[in-house]
């Protein structure tokens, strides 16, 4: 699933590749996205430069709003791991 914001921002190199998860069957969540970053300054920007992007997608402080409070109603953290791929 990629939204306008993820595209305008993969276009700008905020992060390599983001890949969805879906589950199969019945379960208590309906997706995961998974961001690949090049490196850690790509990933330490991140939170950063999206938001960027999210502010620029509808900039308004009603949208912005409405987007955010439906986000929190849908978001569940489950994990955040950081993985080194690579020669090393």
């Amino acid at each position: 699933m990629v939204t306008p914001i993820d595209e305008a921002a993969h276009h700008d190199d905020v992060f390599v590749k983001l890949v969805t998860i879906t589950p199969e069957g019945e379960a208590a969540w309906n997706h995961g996205r998974l961001f690949l970053f090049r490196d850690l300054v790509q990933r330490d920007a991140f939170a950063a430069r999206i938001a960027a992007h999210a502010a620029l997608f509808d900039g308004s402080a009603d949208a912005t709003s409405r987007r955010k409070a439906q986000a929190e109603s849908l978001r569940r953290l489950i994990g955040v791991s950081d993985y080194a791929f690579g020669d090393g």
